[in-house]
């Protein structure tokens, strides 16, 4: 039994919140997760563990307690942490849970810890360490549909190309994805390198191995 604990990390996700009159249980506030991601970790033998919003302050409190940080998809992220007025294409957005999850990012950084970010938490790392979005793909030169609706959500529907990187050993030189997002990397934050980008040159994953940052 000791043996397989020791095996077991943490793994902190950072929560979504459901503001009230959302009507999802009782029209009570709520803090959640897509349960595929919850899945994913346990069959993997980790632990997750939810980090609900809170202040920023108590981030670097949160961050001691797991041994990575999962930041995953959600609201777009507000246009006024890159110093931009609001796009008439942006959907919902929740400054509270941008300024957390960027606070358990740059804490996940200096307790160097790694960092997943997934769909929206790869544009939030973007604008936290200092690049800014595109707040809809009408404001890109792209004729490849990024918001996807497949039969199914594992089903592949358009192309990216994969530098020699993290993903490379897994998904190879290139690979048929499915992405759901609207927004995209304008200006990539200094010190990450590109990864994967779809055939229109919209930047689909990047990292920084230095820094234990990688994102999807």
């Amino acid at each position: 039994m000791e043996m397989i604990l020791l095996s077991v990390k943490t793994i902190g996700l950072a929560a979504n919140s459901l503001l009230p009159g959302a009507g999802v249980f009782h029209e009570q506030p709520v803090s959640y997760l897509f349960q595929n991601y919850l899945d994913a970790l346990i069959t993997s033998d980790s632990m997750p563990l939810l980090l609900p919003i809170q202040a920023p302050e108590r981030a670097a409190q949160a961050i001691e307690k797991v041994d990575a940080l999962i930041l995953a998809g959600g609201q777009d992220i507000s246009p006024e942490l890159y110093h931009q007025e609001p796009h008439q294409a942006l959907g919902q957005t929740y400054l509270p849970r941008d300024q957390w999850e960027i606070a358990l990012m740059q804490a996940a950084i200096e307790a160097q810890k790694p960092v997943l970010g997934i769909c929206r938490g790869l544009q939030l790392i973007n604008v936290g360490l200092g690049g800014t979005l595109d707040q809809d793909l009408a404001l890109v030169p792209t004729t490849i549909k990024h918001l996807q609706a497949p039969t199914a959500e594992w089903l592949g529907t358009h192309n990216v190309t994969i530098t020699e990187s993290f993903l490379s050993p897994i998904l190879g030189e290139r690979y048929r994805v499915n992405s759901l997002h609207h927004q995209v990397v304008h200006t990539l934050a200094p010190g990450l390198d590109i990864v994967a980008t779809a055939n229109d040159q919209v930047i689909e994953a990047f990292a920084d191995a230095e820094r234990n940052i990688y994102a999807v």
